[in-house]
């Protein structure tokens, strides 16, 4: 492609038995974040010169309860998959900040979000909601956020102008 205006990272695996990637690392930090640090940095010049353009970093509340264990980042000596998901959060949280600060006056704007509550299939590994969900279907549903597109790119400050110029968390 010619042009990248706006990145959104926002793949992402929720509290999974412990499993590695592919190159070794531990499953959720791998996906979460790794991922999302590979892909940005390579298309970053596509970015750049695309300018003005933005970079969505999808995070979570969670990230309050992540740490970084540099002995264990790959949780070998101990697996916890809460921490493990908070961790990768946390994660994603510190690069948008670092590649807002590094970005600042090229023209690339660096943002971190926290989604909310959709209803999607993230939680797959937890029973309790899954049983809870076939137990309620109704009220949980209205737990959720849902939206059609249409209404979701009118909800966008960036459709709006109200962004064109910031980074932010």
């Amino acid at each position: 492609p010619s042009r990248l205006d706006v990145l959104i990272n926002n793949a992402g695996i929720f509290q999974c038995p412990y499993m590695k990637t592919e190159d070794g690392f531990e499953m959720q930090f791998g996906v979460n974040h790794l991922g999302h640090f590979l892909l940005t940095n390579l298309l970053l010049g596509l970015l750049k010169n695309s300018a003005p353009s933005r970079i969505v970093v999808v995070s979570s509340k969670l990230y309050k309860y992540g740490e970084i264990n540099f002995e264990d980042l790959n949780s070998e000596i101990s697996y916890n998959k809460s921490f493990c998901y908070s961790r990768s959060k946390l994660a994603n949280i510190l690069f948008a900040r670092e590649l807002a600060r590094r970005l600042e006056g090229t023209g690339v704007t660096v943002n971190s979000l926290h989604p909310g509550i959709v209803r999607t299939n993230l939680g797959r590994h937890l029973l309790h909601l899954i049983l809870l969900s076939l137990a309620f279907p109704f009220p949980s549903k209205s737990l959720y956020w849902a939206s059609d597109l249409g209404e979701a790119e009118s909800s966008i400050p960036e459709n709006q102008g109200q962004l064109k110029s910031r980074a932010g968390l």
